[in-house]
């Protein structure tokens, strides 16, 4: 009877045991998939960026990003190999802050070509206003001239 006992406990142990195993593989599974869909999400987003505001609260969100996988890393590193967790969030965070670089350039560059398209609007007012003295000073100059021949 002890013998059937020990027996049926060390089966029912058995799958307890694998059945943690199964659902830690599944889970490891799930981790490596869900970082790689994550990550290719944050890179097209990279590509996507359009404003200084939106690059700064995807850098955030890249960090929240890091922070939650780090402590995946070897786990990641075997899935990723023979990339690395570092290094592929090393690149991720770098393209995101040159994102956002290039965007804040852009928009300083539009607000000055904005500017300058502003400079260059108000010059043709003032040149379209000289043009039009210098027709009626020409006008006036031409009828002084008739008026003084008679």
């Amino acid at each position: 009877m002890k013998l059937y006992k020990a027996i049926l406990l060390t089966v029912v142990l058995g799958l307890f045991s694998s059945g943690l195993y199964a659902q830690k593989a599944q889970s490891d599974y799930e981790i490596q998939k869900t970082f790689k869909q994550q990550y290719a999400n944050y890179e097209q987003q990279v590509e996507n960026v359009s404003t200084p505001d939106s690059a700064e609260k995807l850098i955030e969100s890249i960090k929240k990003f890091d922070q939650n996988y780090s402590e995946h890393e070897e786990l990641l590193d075997k899935a990723l190999y023979p990339d690395t967790y570092d290094k592929r969030m090393e690149n991720l965070k770098k393209s995101s802050v040159r994102t956002l670089n290039k965007v804040e350039t852009i928009t300083k560059q539009q607000k000055q070509l904005n500017k300058l398209e502003d400079q260059l609007a108000s010059y043709e007012q003032d040149l379209n206003q000289l043009d039009e003295q210098t027709d009626s000073l020409k006008t006036a100059i031409r009828k002084s001239t008739e008026s003084e021949k008679e």
